[in-house]
């Protein structure tokens, strides 16, 4: 039979097609890529020769036309090199400038070569310039991908005409009689077996006709097995309805199982029982469907069905736990006889079960409700025991037993407290109590007390005892029940003591310590928190809003940031350096370090505990290392340049002031040579007025002497002083300053000191110091004129312009103070004021070497410290320390 109209069209043969097409157009891919890449290569090849050629063809031409400076002739060339194949930029340059160029020059992407330009005149060649010429690689690839596009499109249609005919072809000769081979296997039913399979080709023995021939054979032995079948189920349910009538009429579970375990017979009474129909539980193993590989006891049923199936004689009755089909258990009482087949071979077992579920119920309560009181008492940590009105043991639990010295709770019975290893006074003091909560009626509840054990160890126990009554209600005796609580006392005890020796570490370490209660949002401060920034305990708040307040603003937020990373699980821990305001309005630096000790079970933060640390000292003892550093390294290079314009400098002054002598009208010499030239000293001094000759000169020796005076300066501030020191007193040594600045010719110039009022705050009985009077001298200048300028930049205001000197006693130092209430310093320049040549002056106004030279005689020459503290607004306060020894 012919099925080929009714069959679907061929989906192996799409999908080779499709396999085909996909693969050779992969192929196609690769090799136009292979080709495309090999090509462009060989282009960008030809391209870099042909610019060499460019080079040798239109060299000598240009040369001359550069040499002779022919724009038409360079002009002409140039399109000529323009004009090549792919070059996009052609261009002549001559000491650094572009002569010429035509096109627009790539900065990246292009094929780029410079040639050089060399006239060759009578026998000499000069180099006049740079041939540059660039060819544009985007040109060469746009060629050969064009190129390599139509061939690969022409290859791409050749392999679309070969897949279309290896398609029709498969289709044609296997895919179509597949079809019908399939549809007459899909059409064929148990009464359509006789009926052979029939395909439209003419027989050649190939794999199409063995595959027919094959599903023909299989066809008519199906046929022959069905038949053979059939007899015999007919033969089989009339002895099945004989032995099934026996069986469903009896109100035991009654099973019949194979050799393997599976369910051939599952009778009503059984289906009623279980909850299973008989078609679910047929062929089933018992396991897991009738009977649990483990009962609720921890038993092994599966190793014991296992082992009754493999042994049939070695339990012939037996009863165990089984369960129904909602999951529920029950109690069966099984009886296993087995079977055997007519070659008296084992086939399996024929087993009765009748349910003993609640018979076992009642017993197990009983059992279970002895054990449920015993285990309770045993397993709970607390030692339990009740004795009768005369104070004698009745029972006890496990607890108890042990710490008495007995191994069975049972051998307390009988026994009093004498017969125990309790002291004396323990022994009075427990049967006092049994009294008294025996007389009144009342529990005595939650009483500490100790209590000597058997192995001679005395604990601390927390009590309760209450009165034990009978079936009337009458106090027959008294229970009791106690917990060791020596290691939560004890525990108790070392954490007082843990707390106290805590306060002591962190106030003996000048460690502030805070704890933030998030829930609550009030933070604990230690003293030491407090007394870092000038406060007392009293005075700081409990409220996380003090602290933010008190964080200098420039700090904020890099604070917040800190903490909330923290919080939000980004960093392990928050820990922060910024500037906090104390009580006096100064800021001291704060090292600040926590982390999270509580959170919550979704893992939110609940408290944090940290410290601040005051690190203003080491601050500013890094900053002077660092400035320290900067003027060792500077002062070499500073020696060094001050040595070398020093002798040019002075041909300079020299020369200026000899040309200016030269114009002096009381010079005889200038007399007689101007009169020797024909002219008078007054008209050439009306010349040189007149073309502001004078003025110059004047300008060269005035700057030529401030030049003069910085080299003076560099060479202080490279060396160190080689001046004796002797002893000084420091407030005279600064009302010697203040008078040189008064008198400074700079300072009457440029800042009015009757405008300044000078403050002395001078500490009286000071001792004399060991230093370089004039050095200390102009340190305390160079501070006075920097104080100075910055008052006399300020507006009129009503608070008159102030300089403070001070002078105190610092433990082995004597601190000297330089005040001023000017507009102050943002802190980027205050961290620079010492370097050297760093100003803030105006050009010509200051050379930014006399804080640094200040420095230096400071610091390397007096082993001293200078700082300096400045508030925007408020004030500069230069501090110098000098050792007393």
């Amino acid at each position: 039979m012919n099925f080929h109209s009714d069959t679907p069209e061929s989906r192996i043969g799409k999908r080779l097609l499709r396999q085909v097409l996909v693969f050779s157009l992969a192929l196609l891919a690769v090799f136009s890529l292979a080709q495309l890449a090999m090509e462009y290569t060989q282009a960008v090849s030809g391209i870099e020769k042909s610019l060499e050629a460019i080079g040798q063809r239109y060299g000598k031409s240009l040369s001359t036309a550069l040499w002779e400076f022919d724009k038409h002739q360079l002009a002409a060339q140039l399109e000529g090199i323009q004009s090549q194949r792919f070059v996009s930029y052609v261009g002549v340059t001559s000491d650094d400038e572009t002569v010429m160029e035509l096109g627009q020059k790539a900065q990246k992407g292009a094929i780029t070569r410079e040639i050089a330009l060399v006239y060759t005149g009578s026998q000499r060649r000069v180099p006049v310039g740079t041939l540059t010429v660039q060819a544009s690689r985007e040109g060469a690839a746009r060629e050969i991908v064009e190129r390599t596009l139509k061939m690969s499109l022409l290859y791409a249609l050749m392999i679309f005409l070969v897949a279309l005919f290896i398609f029709r072809r498969f289709q044609q000769q296997v895919s179509r009689h597949l079809a019908d081979a399939a549809a007459f296997l899909q059409s064929t039913g148990i009464e359509d077996l006789g009926r052979p399979l029939d395909l439209d080709k003419p027989w050649s023995g190939d794999e199409i006709d063995i595959l027919s021939d094959a599903l023909n054979a299989m066809r008519a032995s199906l046929r022959e097995s069905y038949q053979r079948m059939h007899d015999a189920r007919q033969e089989a349910q009339a002895s099945e309805l004989r032995y099934r009538e026996l069986v469903e009429n009896a109100r035991s579970m009654i099973l019949k199982i194979d050799k393997g375990g599976r369910i051939l017979e599952f009778n009503e009474y059984a289906s009623e029982v279980f909850g299973y129909k008989p078609e679910e539980v047929l062929g089933r193993h018992v396991l897991d469907t009738i009977v649990p590989r483990t009962d609720m006891a921890g038993e092994n049923l599966g190793a014991r069905i296992e082992n009754i199936l493999a042994s049939p004689g070695l339990e012939s009755a037996s009863e165990n736990e089984n369960m129904r089909k909602d999951g529920s258990r029950l109690i069966v009482a099984w009886n296993n006889r087995p079977f055997f087949g007519a070659d008296g071979e084992f086939q399996g077992f024929i087993s009765v079960g009748l349910d003993v579920t609640e018979r076992k119920r009642a017993e197990e309560a009983l059992r279970e409700n002895r054990q449920v009181l015993e285990t309770i008492l045993n397993s709970v940590p607390q030692s339990i025991f009740w004795k009768d009105r005369n104070s004698v043991y009745l029972g006890c639990n496990k607890a108890f037993a042990l710490a008495a010295g007995l191994e069975d709770p049972a051998e307390i019975v009988g026994k009093t407290d004498f017969d125990l290893p309790w002291l004396p006074e323990e022994t009075e003091g427990y049967r006092a109590d049994d009294r008294l909560v025996m007389e009144r009626g009342e529990p005595k509840r939650n009483f500490v007390e100790q209590q000597m054990q058997s192995d001679g160890k005395r604990i601390w126990v927390e009590t309760s005892k209450l009165p034990l009554l009978d079936a009337q209600g009458r106090v027959s005796g008294v229970v009791g029940i106690y917990e060791d609580i020596t290691e939560r006392k004890t525990a108790v005890e070392a954490l007082r003591e843990s707390e106290d020796r805590l306060e002591s570490v962190l106030d003996g370490s000048q460690l502030g310590f805070w704890d933030w209660d998030m829930e609550t949002g009030r933070v604990h401060r230690n003293e030491m928190w407090a007394r870092i920034l000038g406060y007392t305990l009293d005075e700081v708040r409990s409220a996380t809003g003090q602290w933010t307040e008190l964080v200098h603003p420039e700090d904020r937020e890099m604070a917040l940031k800190s903490l909330h990373d923290h919080l939000a699980g980004r960093t392990p821990m928050h820990r922060a350096e910024y500037r906090m305001r104390a009580k006096d309005g100064s800021y001291r630096w704060i090292l600040d370090q926590a982390r999270v000790v509580k959170y919550d079970a979704q893992g939110k933060a609940l408290r944090m505990s940290g410290t601040h640390t005051d690190v203003t000292e080491h601050r500013t003892m890094q900053e002077l290392m660092i400035q320290t550093e900067k003027m060792m390294s500077v002062g070499g290079l500073a020696a060094g340049m001050a040595h070398e314009i020093n002798n040019p400098l002075s041909a300079i002054l020299q020369s200026a002031q000899v040309v200016l002598s030269h114009f002096s009208p009381e010079r005889r010499a200038n007399l007689a040579a101007a009169q020797e030239s024909g002219c008078t000293m007054e008209s050439i001094l009306a010349y040189a007025r007149k073309r502001q000759i004078i003025s110059f000169l004047e300008g060269i020796r005035e700057a030529g002497i401030r030049a003069a005076r910085i080299v003076s300066n560099m060479l202080e501030f490279s060396r160190k002083s080689e001046s004796r020191r002797a002893p000084a007193d420091v407030n005279a040594l600064l009302d010697k300053a203040v008078e040189l600045a008064l008198s400074d010719y700079d300072l009457k110039k440029k800042y009015d000191f009757k405008k300044i009022r000078i403050e002395r705050q001078y500490a009286q009985d000071l001792p004399l110091i060991p230093c370089t009077r004039t050095e200390i001298e102009q340190v305390v200048l160079n501070l006075l004129k920097n104080s100075a300028q910055a008052l006399t930049g300020l507006p009129q205001r009503e608070e008159p312009r102030t300089i403070t000197l001070r002078t105190s006693l610092d433990g082995e130092f004597l601190r000297i103070e330089v005040e001023d209430n000017g507009p102050g310093m943002p802190e980027n320049v205050r961290k620079r004021v010492f370097e050297p040549f760093f100003t803030t002056k105006g050009v010509g106004e200051g050379t930014g070497l006399g804080l640094s030279v200040s420095y230096f005689i400071v610091v390397t020459n007096h082993r001293g410290l200078i700082e300096a503290h400045s508030e925007l607004g408020k004030g500069t306060r230069f501090t110098v320390s000098l050792p007393l020894k």
